[in-house]
C-alpha cells in the first residue's frame, strides 16, 4: 500500500449547507484532486440537511456575497439534474440579489455567466489584468487551470468581467459583505440534499478517501450526538444502522488537533462504540459494530502517509 499524496481539511466549518457543498466543488474542480487524494473533515457531505435548515427554521443569514455565490451554483446543479422549478425559484432568487450586489441587470448578465465567472476562480486574478507575462516557471504552471469547461469560461467576455468586478470592485466588495436574511423553501431544501447525496456518490465512485475527526465535528458541526455523526454514512455495511443509502468510501478516524480537543485515537473509536452501543445492545449488532471498526481500522492504515511496511 503506498499510502495518500494530499489531505486537505474542508467542509467542517461552513457558513450554510451550500457553501460548505460548494467548497468541497471547488477543492475537486481546481486543485485536480485523484483517487489518491483525501478529503479532511468533510463533514457537509454527511449532514443531515432537513434537521440542519428544520433547526434553523429554514432561516439562513449569510453575507450578500456567499448568499449569490450559492444560488448561481445551486441554480447550475438544478439544470444538470433538470429540475425545473427549483431552477425557477432559484432564478428568481438570483435576479433580485444580483442586482443589489452588482447594481446590474440579470438580462445582462444571466446566471449561466456568473457561474462561468465563478468557474475562474481557480485561475491567479493578475492573469486578467492585462498586463500578465507567463514566466514559464513552477508557480506560472499553477495560474491557470486547463480544461474545456474552464477555457469556455474565459471566452466569455461577460464571465471575465464579472471575474475582475468580483476581485477588484471595490463597491461590490463593501456590499458583499452585508449579511442578508432569507427564509427558504422546504423544495429548495429538500433539493440541497438531493445534491448533496449526488456529491456523496460522486466521491464514492471516485475513489477519494475521508478523513473523519468524531469530537472536532461533534463541537464544530451540527450534530447533537456522535451517532449522528456523518461516517455512519460515509461507510456503511448492510446491518449497521439500516440507512436507505449505502455507501463504501475509504474512511479513517482521527483526531484532528488532539491538543485543542484533548483527545487521542483510541478515545475517537471509543465514543464511536459507545455512541452505537447505546442504541444497539444486542450481540449480533455488538457484532456488527466491531465487523464495522476493524474495517475502518484497517482503511486508516491504507491511509498512511508512509507504507503500512515500514
Amino acid at each position: 500500500v503506498t499510502g495518500i499524496k494530499f489531505t486537505y481539511h474542508i467542509g467542517e466549518d461552513f457558513l450554510d449547507v451550500v457553501d460548505g457543498l460548494r467548497a468541497v466543488d471547488e477543492l475537486l474542480r481546481f486543485c485536480k484532486w485523484s483517487k489518491q487524494d483525501r478529503l479532511g473533515h468533510a463533514f457537509v457531505l454527511g449532514l443531515d440537511v432537513v434537521q440542519y435548515y428544520e433547526r434553523r427554521s429554514y432561516w439562513i443569514a449569510l453575507p450578500l456575497q456567499v448568499l449569490v455565490d450559492n444560488i448561481v451554483w445551486l441554480r447550475h446543479r438544478a439544470s444538470a439534474l433538470g429540475n425545473i422549478a427549483v431552477e425557477k425559484e432559484l432564478d428568481k432568487l438570483y435576479n433580485e440579489y444580483f442586482h443589489e450586489l452588482y447594481n446590474m441587470s440579470s438580462e445582462d448578465y444571466p446566471c449561466e455567466a456568473y457561474y462561468q465567472s465563478w468557474l475562474l476562480r481557480g485561475d491567479n486574478p493578475e492573469c486578467y489584468n492585462g498586463n500578465y507575462r507567463n514566466q514559464q516557471d513552477f508557480w506560472s504552471l499553477c495560474d491557470k487551470i486547463e480544461t474545456e469547461e474552464i477555457q469556455q469560461a474565459r471566452d466569455n467576455d461577460k464571465a471575465v468581467n464579472l471575474y475582475r468586478l468580483y476581485h477588484s470592485g471595490e463597491a461590490i466588495k463593501e456590499k458583499g459583505q452585508v449579511c442578508v436574511e432569507l427564509k427558504i423553501s422546504q423544495r429548495l431544501v429538500s433539493f440541497i440534499d438531493v445534491v448533496r447525496e449526488c456529491m456523496l456518490s460522486e466521491i464514492e465512485r471516485q475513489g477519494f478517501m475521508i478523513e473523519c475527526n468524531p469530537s472536532s465535528n461533534f463541537k464544530v458541526g451540527d450534530i447533537g450526538s456522535y451517532i449522528e455523526h456523518p461516517i455512519f454514512k460515509f461507510y456503511t455495511t448492510p446491518n449497521l444502522l439500516g440507512y436507505s443509502s449505502s455507501h463504501n468510501i475509504s474512511v479513517s478516524v482521527n483526531t484532528d488537533d488532539k491538543g485543542i480537543f484533548n483527545t487521542s485515537l483510541e478515545r475517537e473509536y471509543a465514543l464511536l462504540a459507545a455512541a452505537y452501543s447505546k442504541q444497539h445492545k444486542t450481540r449480533s449488532k455488538q457484532n456488527d459494530l466491531f465487523e464495522w471498526l476493524d474495517a475502518i481500522r484497517k482503511m486508516g492504515l491504507e491511509q498512511s502517509f508512509v507504507s503500512t511496511n515500514q
